[in-house]
This record gives structure tokens, sequence and C-alpha cells, in this order.
């Protein structure tokens, strides 16, 4: 059987796309701004915000590529670690408490305050090794590495306390 005449079928008309209307808090434009201003700050050779800039990670941490520059901050060695695999660039042990100190403080964390205050005062006798510090985080990410069980209460966050109030 032949179909003499085609019946014409009625066109569908196709969803065009709509594009959401993106609207932006004020928070997410003073973001952005930042962001940008970070970026331009940066590209001019402008100090870059040292808490950012450093991190701090112990030295039982698998290393990884978003660490920086590792420099550990411990007076002793971390046990158990080889030289190998720790990936340090550079131990800065002259920048550590001092060893009456760290006995003293022996990760107390009712000492913690204390301990802080101490470690500023023996820091202000050591203005080249965190001024070297603070221009190293001013050109890339540094990680403070440290061995200490404590995560909140050891040198590594003092130093960076240290390196971020100043200057």
């Amino acid at each position: 059987m032949r179909r003499s005449k085609k019946t014409a079928r009625p066109k569908i008309a196709k969803p065009t796309a709509v594009k959401p209307k993106i609207v932006k808090t004020k928070a997410a434009k003073a973001t952005a701004a930042k962001t940008t201003n970070t970026k331009a700050a940066t590209a001019r050779g402008v100090r870059r915000d040292i808490a950012q800039q450093v991190r701090i990670k112990r030295a039982y941490e698998p290393p990884s590529s978003e660490d920086g520059t590792r420099i550990l901050v411990d007076r002793l060695w971390p046990r158990g670690i080889s030289k190998a695999h720790a990936h340090i660039a550079q131990w800065m042990k002259e920048i550590a408490p001092s060893n009456e100190l760290r006995k003293w403080f022996a990760h107390d964390p009712e000492r913690w305050d204390e301990f802080r205050r101490r470690y500023r005062a023996e820091l202000a006798a050591k203005r080249e090794m965190l001024d070297e510090l603070r221009s190293r985080a001013n050109k890339e990410r540094v990680t403070l590495i440290y061995s200490a069980h404590d995560e909140v209460h050891n040198q590594a966050v003092a130093l960076r306390e240290v390196l971020a109030s100043h200057p």
C-alpha cells in the first residue's frame, strides 16, 4: 500500500539553553578581588601572606608535592627516618628551641603559653635565621617539619606564629 500524500509532522521546538544568572555575594567579590590583588602583588615581588605560605607537617607524614621547600626545625633528627626518605631541603637546628627549653617544656600543654613566650625570647636573638625563613616564604611555599607527637603544641607552631607576626 502506497501513501499518496505525506502528512506533515508538526515541528517540535528545541529547548534553548538558558544560562543561569550568577549572583556574586559581597564575600565572593571580596575574595575574587583579594585573589587578583595577591596575584598582582606576587608578580611585582611584593610580600605574600606568610601564614598561607608556611605550612607545618610532622616528619613521619609522607612528603607531597604541595609541601614546597621542607625545612626541619627540630634540634634532633627524627627517630627512625632516613635522610633519603625525609626529603628535607634544609635542617635549621639552630632555630629550634634550646636543649634547656625543649627539656623544660616536654610537650606539656599546660606549659604551652610560657614555652611560646620563652621561645620568642630565644628567637629574638636569631634574627638572621628568621629573616632567611621569611625571605624564603615570601618567594615560595615552605613547610616546617617537626617530629613531636602533639600537632598543636610544638615549636613549629610557635615558629610560624613568630614568622607571621613580624614583617
